[in-house]
């Protein structure tokens, strides 16, 4: 009897979450398809749920719409490289950053160290918006307007309260014995950093890594805030010009579709293949407090 009941619950949970997994994934599949149809398929009614013939003409649509710049480079290559950019920065000064603050936070020792800590976390509560417009004042004053340095330069001081916090977390777990043998062996607290705590970080630097690399990728906020010249676009913003009509590809369904697909494979993919540091080191940042 009780293995019954067992397997009633089995099945209704399964059902249940098939179900949500349907609804959430029908749209993707329903963007990857029209990728893949011809502008009249994409466009009747009722709508189809697969190209009759599959063509790959809005993936060459959307490479092609954005044009060259005058040194002859593909804007889409331009847009590739401001965004690479955009995200190796961001992630390599998160992770120094916010793994230094943590450890200061973790290993030593100062007056007022809890209170400062709970006002980094406290930051979290504020709202974006409310910071963007100092924000943009601050970057006006300093020229950095139209250009990418607002996009990863904050993130070289301290790399977000949600990060210092995984991190901090992460740290506590550490045996405290590393650090004090090393203080013996004559280690100061900026070696421990680098040859101790660093190399044993390793796993939550990762978790951290995928979330700067997926959110520099898909922001369109800032791009959005700081850049005005073509020069200077992202992959995101240039996608979301298509969606607000400010270029020349939105009434072209495939090509659209065919930019969203582009644009949301590479963090799909990133987690795919990170998810098991993802998971195991978010449960494990959250152990000891």
């Amino acid at each position: 009897m009780t293995h019954r009941k067992t397997w009633w619950k089995s099945l209704i949970l399964y059902s249940v979450l098939i179900l949500f997994a349907v609804v959430f994934l029908f749209p993707v599949f329903m963007m990857l398809a029209k990728s893949l149809m011809t502008q009249r398929e994409a466009t009747v009614y009722p709508p189809m749920y697969w190209a009759s013939s599959p063509s790959l003409e809005g993936y060459v649509t959307f490479f092609e719409f954005a044009g060259y710049n005058e040194a002859g480079l593909s804007y889409m290559f331009v847009y590739l490289m401001n965004t690479l950019q955009v995200v190796l920065f961001t992630t390599v000064g998160t992770l120094f950053s916010s793994t230094f603050v943590a450890y200061g936070f973790t290993k030593m020792q100062f007056p007022g160290r809890n209170f400062v800590f709970f006002v980094t976390l406290a930051t979290m509560m504020i709202p974006s918006a409310v910071t963007m417009v100092p924000l943009y004042i601050i970057f006006s004053n300093l020229g950095w307007t139209d250009s990418l340095y607002p996009l990863w330069v904050p993130m070289c001081f301290g790399g977000g309260a949600v990060n210092i916090f995984l991190v901090r977390q992460y740290m506590l777990t550490l045996p405290r014995e590393l650090n004090e043998s090393a203080s013996i062996d004559g280690a100061g607290p900026l070696r421990q950093y680098f040859t101790i705590i660093m190399p044993n970080c390793v796993p939550i630097m990762m978790v951290v890594a995928i979330g700067c690399i997926t959110g520099s990728w898909n922001d369109l906020q800032g791009p959005l805030t700081y850049i005005t010249s073509q020069d200077h676009y992202t992959l995101t913003l240039a996608v979301g010009l298509i969606g607000t009509g400010q270029s020349g590809m939105n009434e072209n369904v495939p090509g659209t579709m065919a930019a969203c697909t582009v644009l949301m494979l590479p963090p799909i993919l990133l987690f795919i293949f990170g998810q098991k540091y993802f998971i195991e080191n978010v449960v494990m940042s959250g152990v000891k407090g």
